[in-house]
């Protein structure tokens, strides 16, 4: 059981799902990868042809997040929701996103923010259900981290400055929601961050080529 399956959480899911749509709009390729939370289809909207997941009812491959058993270069886009939280060795976990995917591909994240009414929740809290007895890693940290691997930050947002605490009803209040992101814009519960796969190209040197002097044949006139 985890805090998703409540009403404020499958709201906070549908909420995320809006968001990513818009992030993936323009995304294109062959083969997309859904890592966590397989009973909500964060792809379902995606223009890349193969989608892929390893867990619930939509499951075509098995694997451990430790040990991402792909070729180097060879996934358009990985979408990780709320994984972050999970993920012991974040450096190993960035190192192997950057080997997997190709070259300007993608990866998308979103996580709880730590500066947030949910880091407070997570902090003071007694509950021991995912994901307040997890990690959660701040949206800096987040892209630094990236970066360092070889990642470029294309987009990131901070978005939900709801107070999130309570479970069994969906609680939304414009007010919040307006306040916050006029005047609080680092303090919302979730962050997002599209991340591009960068590799230094190099610049292509154009041979110099001798120009033959052309000749022209003569005919002798009769």
């Amino acid at each position: 059981m985890t805090w998703f399956n409540s009403t404020a959480g499958k709201s906070l899911l549908e909420l995320e799902a809006s968001i990513v749509q818009s992030f993936l709009e323009e995304k294109f390729g062959y083969y997309a990868l859904q890592i966590n939370f397989p009973e909500f289809n964060f792809l379902s909207t995606s223009r890349i042809k193969n989608h892929l997941f390893s867990d619930g009812n939509r499951k075509n491959i098995d694997f451990l997040v430790e040990a991402l058993p792909f070729d180097s270069d060879s996934l358009d886009l990985v979408v990780c929701p709320h994984l972050l939280e999970q993920i012991k060795d974040k450096q190993q976990f960035f190192d192997e996103l950057y080997r997997i995917v190709i070259p300007n591909g993608y990866c998308l994240l979103w996580s709880f923010n730590p500066f947030s009414f949910a880091g407070i929740r997570h902090s003071v809290g007694f509950d021991n259900n995912f994901p307040w007895n997890s990690n959660f890693m701040s949206s800096s940290f987040c892209q630094q981290l990236l970066k360092s691997r070889g990642f470029v930050i294309e987009e990131a947002k901070i978005f939900n400055y709801q107070p999130i605490f309570f479970d069994d009803k969906d609680f939304y209040s414009p007010f919040f929601e307006s306040i916050g992101d006029r005047w609080f814009p680092l303090l919302g519960n979730v962050y997002c961050i599209l991340a591009r796969k960068d590799v230094p190209g190099m610049t292509p040197i154009k041979p110099k080529w001798k120009k033959e002097k052309s000749t022209r044949a003569v005919t002798n006139k009769t």
